[in-house]
């Protein structure tokens, strides 16, 4: 299972301190590690670069997880500012 769409706004704590993610309406079921997608789907700013090619891994969601746990810490998205493209550019160049 893919979320495609974790981020601050879909995580829940619990009053024990357990963290769920809601919003499942974008979460798919994938059959192989690696799939791919023609439609691509999420918020621009936690997806993972992948995504934006219309392939799904299980690491996209840690991508997208990471973002958010910075976004967290930070009070800001790692990329606040910067437009769509100049945040594919960046990624693209740390790769």
């Amino acid at each position: 299972m893919i979320a495609q769409d974790i981020k601050p706004e879909n995580m829940q704590i619990t009053e024990n301190g357990t963290a769920i993610l809601g919003s499942s309406g974008l979460a798919v079921r994938v059959e192989t590690a690696d799939a791919i997608r023609s439609t691509v789907i999420g918020t621009n700013a936690y997806m993972a670069p992948e995504l934006f090619n219309g392939e799904m891994t299980s690491k996209s969601d840690v991508y997208s997880l990471g973002i958010s746990l910075i976004e967290l810490a930070d009070g800001k998205k790692p990329y606040d500012g910067l437009s769509y493209f100049q945040v594919r550019s960046e990624e693209g160049s740390q790769a």
